[in-house]
């Protein structure tokens, strides 16, 4: 089952080339675009499913990005990847994982001081 989510990630996603991560011992970790864009986390830990569904009515053009081997950028759009691929795999408002598996996608809002933002998601296992 996880090879499956694995293949089904890597399958809707491809390595960005707008975004960067870079680890910042001093401030935290950043992700930096292309265009000099400096993004750092907002918030005390991953964002609950209501959440990301606001976030995405309200900025629908707000780019997923998903950590696998360096940043990811989903292929579709940021709604459709949403309802299709993600959200399907998303941690459960309980904090629980969708499946018996255990593997779960959180997300974490990233921000710049510009008032743009991205969406980070990461594959956890519990």
């Amino acid at each position: 089952m996880a090879a499956d989510l694995v293949n089904l990630l890597m399958s809707r996603t491809m390595p960005s080339t707008t975004y960067r991560g870079f680890p910042n011992k001093l401030h935290g970790d950043e992700i930096v675009a292309s265009d000099g864009t400096v993004f750092t986390e907002q918030g005390d830990g991953w964002m609950e499913p209501a959440d990301v569904e606001r976030l995405l009515r309200e900025r629908p053009q707000i780019p997923l990005l998903l950590v696998a081997n360096g940043l990811r950028e989903f292929t579709g759009s940021s709604q459709a990847s949403w309802r299709t691929t993600v959200k399907p795999h998303y941690i459960t408002p309980e904090g629980l994982p969708p499946t018996e598996d255990g593997l779960c996608l959180m997300g974490y809002l990233w921000a710049a001081s510009n008032g743009e933002a991205l969406l980070l998601l990461e594959l956890e296992c519990f």
